[in-house]
């Protein structure tokens, strides 16, 4: 169910992002009986819009095992603005509230796919963070919170969006490592992870299962 939410989510903020660069060009062009035609027309599928929106939203904050992670507290405040900014937009044909709220939610689905407030895609925030700790331990501990958690819980016993509970499999290193480079299911390929990356993981992965069993 978590899946298809989050496929809803993406096309409705991505249509949201079209309707706005929409009115953002009729602002520009000053065409006022054509913006005041459409806050007409669409009003009501607007807020209908909005509510899924923000309902979504919600839902997928509420199932996720990061909870309110930096990324998504900031995520929700930039969509939060970025739809008062373009109410006010529509309201009083400003350029300048269209045009904020046209870059937040850009801001918005760039945030939601790199899950960085930087928007640093994973591979470099994977690749960053084994070259940055010392450690096997804090490398494996800093992959698995980049890319695993999201899905599979900080301790692994979560099965978000049907994901597997890494602290009970009985899978061994050969197969983990696999399912990491090809990927399965739902589950992404992560195949820009070297060789050492994986293998850092994978003992942090055989720590989450001796912590889970004590």
């Amino acid at each position: 169910m978590e899946t298809g939410v989050l496929h809803t989510h993406h096309l409705i903020v991505v249509v949201y992002i079209l309707f706005i660069a929409l009115n953002f060009i009729i602002v520009l062009l000053k065409r006022r009986n054509a913006l005041l035609a459409i806050k007409a027309r669409t009003r009501i599928i607007r807020i209908g819009w909005e509510v899924l929106l923000l309902g979504t939203g919600i839902f997928l904050m509420l199932k996720s095992p990061l909870g309110l992670a930096d990324y998504i507290l900031v995520k929700w405040i930039t969509m939060s603005l970025g739809i008062v900014f373009f109410i006010l937009g529509m309201k009083k044909m400003n350029a300048l509230w269209m045009t904020l709220s046209l870059v937040m939610f850009i801001y918005t689905y760039l945030l939601g796919s790199t899950r960085n407030i930087l928007l640093k895609p994973e591979e470099m925030r994977v690749h960053e963070a084994y070259l940055t700790e010392t450690d096997e331990a804090l490398q494996g501990k800093a992959i698995y919170e980049i890319a695993c958690a999201r899905c599979h819980g900080e301790d692994g016993k979560s099965n978000y969006r049907k994901a597997k509970k890494l602290a009970e499999t009985s899978l061994n290193d050969d197969a983990k490592a696999t399912f990491i480079k090809m990927g399965k299911g739902i589950m992404p390929s992560y195949s820009y992870m070297k060789d050492e990356e994986i293998q850092v993981l994978l003992k942090y992965l055989n720590q989450l299962k001796e912590n889970s069993t004590r």
